[in-house]
């Protein structure tokens, strides 16, 4: 049985992939991207999708700018920008893609398609209290608080939809043994286990901004719950329509 719920982890190097003038916004890619969520819905490949966005460049420049002003000015406290703060940056710079994106969308569809909120911060917690009406085709969501990216958002949302099965859109195109930009010998992996996953991971630790395939506590988690990852390269979107349509395609699923 197909799930009612399609679970799609839009990156955000996909939606704000850099200084673009006049905001770090990807409006073109964003309509081409709901455009084709539209397509799949009419010809019945799936029946509702719920986002989870990224903060791309958007989140590295308020970073990086944060960052270089607080370590010029040699603050008293320097050591108490924790990486707690880092995230929550990011996720204020997420939340503001996601209402970016539901205006789109909104203008797009039907506000009676399109959930009229963007699931975020502590939303997390009480998921069960959101009510989604029979109308609703999509909804949008970024992150919570710290200590993960936004996969983990992926995970709660795909818990709280009753779904197996995660998209996770990105600007490469599956999980390498190493990166594949600086390594022509990189190994590309087209099937792994979880327990294969983590040996790729390694000793990795999770830190704000860091860049993983699956970021280490949504491996975990993902292990735990039984869910799949199938990652691919989002900036090529005839490759996920084949996906979508059962037909050979470029991407790394991960499950056991």
């Amino acid at each position: 049985m197909k799930d009612e719920w399609k679970i799609i982890k839009l990156g955000g190097s996909l939606l704000s992939p850099k200084a673009l003038d006049p905001i770090p916004f990807d409006f073109d890619y964003s309509l081409r991207f709901l455009k084709l969520i539209d397509k799949w819905q009419k010809d019945g490949n799936i029946l509702k999708v719920a986002l989870i966005i990224g903060g791309g460049y958007l989140n590295k420049v308020y970073l990086d700018e944060t960052l270089k002003f607080i370590n010029k000015s040699k603050l008293t406290y320097l050591n108490e920008f924790s990486n707690d703060l880092k995230d929550y940056i990011g996720s204020a710079s997420i939340a503001l893609n996601e209402h970016v994106l539901l205006s789109i969308a909104t203008a797009f569809w039907d506000k009676k398609n399109v959930f009229q909120d963007v699931i975020k911060y502590l939303q997390y917690e009480n998921l069960s209290n959101i009510v989604l009406s029979r109308d609703i085709k999509i909804i949008i969501a970024g992150a919570s608080g710290p200590a993960h990216s936004s996969d983990a958002n992926a995970l709660f949302i795909a818990e709280y939809l009753k779904s197996k099965s995660i998209i996770s859109l990105k600007n490469v195109d599956g999980v390498y043994d190493k990166d594949p930009n600086k390594f022509r010998n990189a190994k590309y992996f087209k099937h792994l286990t979880w327990n294969e996953y983590e040996k790729v991971l390694g000793n990795a630790k999770y830190e704000p901004r860091s860049h993983f395939p699956i970021d280490v506590y949504a491996t975990s988690k993902a292990k735990k719950m039984g869910v799949e990852f199938i990652i691919m390269d989002g900036r090529n979107l005839e490759n996920l329509d084949k996906y979508l349509n059962e037909k050979e395609y470029k991407g790394t699923i991960v499950c056991d």
